[in-house]
């Protein structure tokens, strides 16, 4: 599924979506319940903590690949800043199972706004 960064007339202003999928390598059936949430976040300040402009949670009805779309509003992208998608699947119990360990960086700075895939790693103890 390619992704899509598009914005669309809302009540009170615009917004825009960035979508595409969740998934990781393991071979291992995700259990009913299991609930992903997925963020797009400005991590520009090191010492900071990121903010977060966009969230959506799910609880998952299929297997991974996962399907998201996260809605922001395109007036809080700032050119020079960096943004990244976290991404998480935790249990019907709250225990994280995958996350993405790398930061997918999206929006700016020559980075993609679509075709945004991410990947995700099984959380150790697992």
């Amino acid at each position: 599924m390619l992704a899509a960064l598009s914005g669309c007339a809302a009540a009170g202003g615009e917004t825009a979506r960035i979508s595409d999928t969740v998934t990781y390598r393991q071979r291992i059936a995700l259990l009913p319940g299991a609930q992903v949430t997925v963020q797009l976040a400005d991590i520009s300040l090191a010492d900071a903590q990121a903010v977060v402009l966009g969230s959506t949670t799910f609880t998952t009805e299929s297997q991974v690949p996962l399907p998201f779309t996260v809605e922001y509003d395109p007036a809080d992208i700032q050119a020079n800043h960096t943004y990244a998608l976290q991404a998480e699947i935790r249990d019907n119990e709250g225990k994280v199972l995958f996350r993405n360990t790398t930061a997918l960086l999206v929006l700016t700075n020559g980075n993609p706004s679509d075709d945004v895939e991410i990947m995700l790693e099984m959380v150790s103890g697992q």
